[in-house]
């Protein structure tokens, strides 16, 4: 038990470290990091599905997962035009096309779950792109909004784990994620608003009433998002979606929060975040 906490421990100080390293770094270390990391999970969510009998067309799918990455990455920082990014409805009739010459016995679930990996996990992580640059950071690359995201999420997760262990009586989901409870959920909302709050004091142009509603929003979308994953886990009769983490299981697992969280902050900052 203290070795694989020790093991756990290790391994997310050194992804934290990486991670905070690269948005203060260079936006290209911060791209080039992401793109991995989607890249990773994407294999890891294929390679549950096949676990589950289906028969994704994996190469095709990480190759356009990463390719949809570039080109936003390109396009939120203003490398190439927007318009650019219309090349991703491309990619719709060449997976069709891919799957005619593979002569597979049920296309459809392959064609389903190749273009489900596509719209669950590089998107999401696409979009991330769009956070780190946008109208409130005069399209320059910035931390202002990447790095209190991922702080929040981190504080959700954190004290969710703490209040749950500590005093969680009321199950979530028992048939998903027999460990997760309300006490849990409210306790990572408390330590994601209480993160919130820490950073309008350091951010202060942003108001206090958008780091609370976005803390609030990034918790209860990182639970769904592990749950959603739990639900895929079980499907495919496996307890971690990857071995790549030493204690901590496969990439996905510990992103799965941020492919929820992220559209919806995404979708806030563009059109709510104002306030």
């Amino acid at each position: 038990m203290r070795k694989n906490f020790y093991t756990r421990s290790i391994t997310a100080l050194i992804f934290l470290v990486f991670i905070i390293g690269s948005i203060f770094l260079d936006k290209y270390v911060f791209g080039l990091l992401f793109l991995m990391i989607s890249s990773a999970s994407l294999i890891e969510f294929y390679q549950l599905t096949e676990k589950g009998g289906f028969h994704p067309q994996k190469v095709t799918g990480v190759i356009i997962g990463g390719i949809i990455f570039i080109l936003t990455f390109l396009s939120a920082n203003k490398i190439i035009d927007d318009k650019y990014l219309l090349f991703i409805f491309s990619f719709i009739p060449f997976i069709f096309i891919t799957e005619i010459y593979l002569k597979s016995e049920h296309p459809f679930r392959n064609l389903s779950f190749t273009f489900f990996g596509i719209i669950y996990v590089s998107m999401p992580m696409a979009l991330l792109n769009f956070i780190t640059t946008n109208e409130f950071t005069y399209f320059q690359f910035s931390y202002k909004f990447i790095l209190p995201f991922f702080f929040m999420l981190w504080a959700s997760d954190t004290g969710a784990y703490i209040v749950g262990s500590l005093i969680g009586k009321h199950k979530l989901i028992e048939r998903i994620s027999p460990k997760k409870t309300w006490e849990g959920l409210i306790g990572g909302i408390f330590f994601s608003i209480l993160t919130a709050i820490i950073f309008h004091q350091i951010i202060k142009e942003f108001s206090i009433i958008t780091w609370i509603i976005m803390a609030i929003v990034i918790s209860i979308m990182g639970v769904y998002g592990d749950l959603s994953e739990s639900l895929l886990k079980r499907r495919a009769n496996v307890k971690d979606s990857g071995h790549l983490l030493p204690g901590h299981g496969g990439v996905l697992d510990r992103f799965d929060s941020i492919l929820f969280a992220t559209p919806i902050v995404f979708i806030y900052i563009k059109i709510l975040g104002k306030i």
